[in-house]
């Protein structure tokens, strides 16, 4: 009787565990840089360019949206901030909206990326290619890229989760 009781028991920890994402992979970050998308980054551009009739922004980012975090398998997405306004385009789909952004650094602002200067960058996939290479260890998935000027020259920081925990790695 007693051993039924430690199985209900632990069973029922098990199952709640798994509920709560204790166990299994909810919430889990995919490896971006093994994943291809239908839009890529030149075509993000262009429909940015598109939608808000503007040739520069202050970063570039390909991360998961905060409220998309709570489904099971996180949504990423491309993310333009320029000022107050964040545009966001789905690269599975295209699909453009606009939010606004509620702190907007001064600093930020002085140092706008130019569109046309991505021509001469590396694609995120070089940049990924990169950093991974930059760090030892067969686990490492990279989980988020930013594009931004940084020392006046636009450079990619990229996310990469080594073990338990994520590093980021300049990429210039």
């Amino acid at each position: 009787m007693k051993k039924i009781g430690l199985v209900i028991l632990l069973g029922g920890i098990l199952l709640l565990g798994a509920m709560n994402g204790l166990v299994g992979v909810k919430n889990q970050l995919a490896d971006i840089s093994k994943q291809d998308y239908k839009i890529n980054l030149k075509k993000a551009i262009q429909l940015y360019q598109k939608e808000t009739k503007i040739d520069s922004c202050t970063a570039i980012s390909f991360d998961t949206l905060e409220e998309a975090n709570t489904s099971y398998k996180p949504k990423y997405t491309y993310i333009f901030e320029n000022g107050e306004t964040l545009v966001h385009i789905n690269p599975d789909t295209g699909k453009i909206t606009k939010r606004k952004q509620k702190l907007v650094k001064m600093s930020q602002q002085k140092r706008k990326i130019k569109l046309a200067e991505l021509t001469h960058m590396p694609m995120p996939n070089e940049a990924m290619k990169q950093a991974l290479d930059r760090l030892q260890g067969h686990n490492n998935q990279v989980v988020a890229w930013r594009l931004q000027k940084e020392h006046l020259v636009p450079s990619y920081t990229v996310t990469i989760k080594q073990n338990h925990a994520q590093k980021r790695v300049l990429v210039e």
